[in-house]
């Protein structure tokens, strides 16, 4: 293979892995550098090398690659080379991050040392999620001495992702959820913890909501690599158990009433809660003898129909059905949101949200109408 067609290659390799902002592999290679200089332990280079999602790598594989590198006198590296390194670790036991890495949200730069910059396709997440569970985990948590320097959470930029790296914010709420789900005492909670406790961390706690019926496929690298998409799909599901508590619902005496089939209350309490907010959904929609069933928390919720029939239905004095008389979305939903209010309801939610059918957020809509519409 000529010169040039190997450089071909290496950037079509580049294009496969597909690696957001390579700003941090800079800092990598400096650290890879200082390491051959004898300047840190390896030790601290495994270190920065799990944070980068380069997690199975033997110290025999590690040394003998690092070895292979070639770098300046000041530890630096040419881009070929860097290509070169991130090859040689995947071939040595760590081809799940190729594989992981082309799913990881963002568009960002592919840059060493300010010689190239390459784009990948965006994974699409919600900033409005992102804002409410911001809002709603600094209301939560704002008394708990363990989050003290945590929260608030800024619901701008990324401040909410960072902060759930360590594992003891997803903790807190997986046990708000279901008490003692996640043992405390093993959660480590020190500001300066490595990077290999906060991992420990998010195994307890993903764990933990796994436990208590969350469905989510959001793992430990997911959140640590603060894949934006996949944080949200976990806490959506998190904070919608948060008001649909198994044991709730299953010392609920209305929970016989939704079941189906022959289901019995603990049945039903084990359901996703998805499910279990539909079949609630949907009962209470068939008592009201609305024609159509909620299939969905988007395009069935987005027009206020079924929020309206829904709401009128648990309390007929408080909430009217005059947002059917609205025309438009937004003036429905708004119509919607006073009604819930009126229930008790407290929520982050705008009717600007239910209009556009968001899921996740029309999911914790029903999930505040369902604990306070009791």
């Amino acid at each position: 293979m000529t010169e040039e067609a190997e450089k071909k290659d290496d950037f079509e390799f580049i294009d496969e892995l597909g690696l957001d902002d390579f700003q941090e592999y800079e800092d990598l290679f400096k650290v890879v550098g200082e390491y051959k200089q004898g300047k840190v332990t390896r030790d601290a280079l495994k270190e920065k090398l799990f944070e980068l999602r380069f997690r199975k790598l033997s110290d025999e594989d590690l040394d003998r690659i690092v070895g292979e590198t070639e770098f300046t006198k000041d530890g630096l590296v040419s881009i070929f080379n860097c290509i070169i390194f991130l090859k040689k670790i995947i071939d040595a036991g760590t081809k799940e991050k190729l594989q992981r890495i082309k799913k990881r949200e963002g568009m960002g730069l592919f840059r060493v040392l300010d010689k190239a910059n390459y784009k990948r396709k965006a994974r699409p997440y919600s900033d409005k999620e992102k804002n409410k569970y911001a809002k709603i985990i600094n209301k939560l948590l704002k008394d708990d001495p363990d989050c003290k320097n945590k929260i608030p959470i800024d619901p701008k930029g990324d401040d909410l992702y960072e902060k759930l790296r360590d594992g003891v914010i997803l903790s807190k709420l997986v046990n708000l959820c279901e008490p003692n789900t996640v043992n405390e005492d093993d959660i480590k909670k020190n500001d300066d913890m490595n990077v290999y406790d906060k991992y420990a961390n998010l195994e307890k706690a993903i764990k933990g909501a796994k436990d208590i019926g969350v469905k989510a496929e959001t793992t430990p690298d997911d959140v640590l690599d603060k894949d934006k998409a996949r944080d949200n799909d976990l806490l959506g599901e998190i904070l919608a158990r948060l008001n649909a508590k198994k044991k709730d619902i299953k010392e609920n005496p209305e929970t016989p009433k939704i079941a189906e089939g022959g289901e019995t209350p603990e049945q039903i309490s084990e359901l996703p809660v998805d499910d279990f907010l539909k079949k609630w959904f949907n009962h209470n929609l068939k008592e009201a003898n609305h024609p159509d069933e909620l299939k969905n928390f988007e395009d069935d919720l987005k027009d206020s129909e079924k929020f309206t029939v829904l709401l009128n239905h648990l309390d007929p004095n408080q909430c009217d059905k005059s947002a059917l008389d609205e025309t438009d979305p937004v003036e429905r939903a708004k119509k919607v949101l006073e009604n819930a209010k009126k229930l008790g309801v407290e929520t982050e939610v705008t009717p600007e949200d239910i209009a556009d059918g968001n899921e996740a957020i029309n999911r914790l809509l029903t999930r505040d109408i369902h604990f306070f519409g009791q």
